[in-house]
């Protein structure tokens, strides 16, 4: 018999597919954006950063209006002592009173023995006016405050700061209007502790014009006696 032919048939070969191409519809959507970085805090230490590049413009600075010129100003100036000039009938110098009839507040005291240690080195002794209040019936004197008054005492004259007087019970009467002007205290004199001289006539007959019958508180300075210090009232 006659043999049949066979013919053999190759399989095709597949074409490989190409990459696929995305649609129009995935063309069109939207694509994901990367996330950006924060840009850093910017502390209050840090410096600035510095500007893009550019002209610069310095501003203008505001000029201060010079003050027209005038005269310049000078301290409010003190009132010297005046001096004391004695009267054809001023009294003698004061006598000792009864201790009974003047009381003195400690703080009195104070301010005296304060006053005599802030003293010019020139100043044997201070001087001051005294305050507080007097009973008409009996007599007998409070003495409750006190301040200092500058003097000067030279060849036998004395010079009394009238003004400061005048000025220092303005104030103080304003805060106790109770308070009355009653007398001066003066420190002793000398190592020896003299209680007066002959300037204290005329101390005394100035504060003869500022109160009636003014009592003159002597305060000794020397610490010469045991009890400390000793407290004389002259009339």
């Amino acid at each position: 018999g006659s043999m049949a032919d066979s013919s053999s048939t190759t399989p095709p070969v597949e074409a490989p597919e190409s990459a696929a191409v995305p649609s129009e519809a995935a063309a069109a959507a939207p694509q994901a954006e990367a996330p950006t970085a924060a840009p850093p805090e910017k502390n209050d230490g840090d410096a600035a950063a510095p500007a893009a590049a550019g002209p610069t413009t310095t501003p203008p600075v505001a000029q201060q209006a010079t003050p027209p010129a005038g005269p310049a100003a000078t301290a409010p100036s003190v009132a010297p002592p005046q001096w004391v000039k004695p009267r054809k009938d001023a009294k003698s110098a004061p006598a000792a009173v009864p201790p009974s009839l003047v009381n003195v507040h400690p703080i009195v005291v104070f301010s005296i023995l304060d006053h005599f240690v802030r003293r010019q080195e020139t100043q044997e002794r201070v001087i001051g006016t005294l305050l507080g209040s007097r009973d008409p019936a009996t007599g007998e004197v409070d003495v409750t405050n006190a301040f200092a008054v500058p003097h000067t005492e030279k060849d036998g004259e004395v010079a009394v700061g009238q003004t400061t007087n005048k000025t220092m019970y303005g104030l103080l009467s304003r805060i106790n209007p109770r308070e009355r002007i009653v007398g001066w205290y003066a420190t002793t004199l000398g190592p020896d502790g003299v209680a007066c001289n002959d300037s204290s006539t005329l101390i005394h007959d100035f504060y003869l014009q500022e109160c009636d019958d003014p009592v003159h508180l002597v305060v000794d300075t020397t610490m010469s006696t045991e009890r400390g210090v000793r407290l004389t009232a002259l009339k």
